[in-house]
């Protein structure tokens, strides 16, 4: 990660702290203080275990965080809490939706459906 990302992500990391201490913001994060000092310094950068719980925290997902850090943007600015939604669905349910879609655009729905509904 080139200097600019690494500040940028630093930037990141004390806005979503906030006027949290570093040890308490650790504590969410799962990390030690030490760790945390460091990102905010931009002398070590976050694993993609953090990175994911930073852009969590951001209400973010990890690809449009990362982008940011990098200095790009991909949108899903049209439907981010979809998008975040998405995320947070087991295969199950994704698959219902899927059905679902279909259905609204024409396609017919197994017979067996109603017991892959969605309660």
């Amino acid at each position: 990660m080139d200097q600019q990302s690494r500040q940028r992500l630093a930037q990141k990391v004390r806005a979503l702290r906030d006027n949290t201490s570093q040890v308490e913001f650790a504590k969410t994060m799962g990390v030690r203080q030490s760790t945390i000092a460091s990102w905010e310094k931009a002398t070590n950068v976050p694993t993609l275990e953090n990175i994911e719980k930073l852009a969590e925290l951001s209400k973010q997902l990890p690809e449009e965080f990362l982008a940011n850090i990098y200095g790009r943007t991909i949108s899903t600015q049209e439907c981010p809490t979809v998008a975040f939604a998405i995320t947070t669905m087991d295969n199950q349910e994704i698959g219902c939706i899927l059905m679902l879609i279909g259905q609204h655009f024409g396609g017919e729905l197994p017979d067996d459906i109603e017991e892959k509904k969605l309660d």
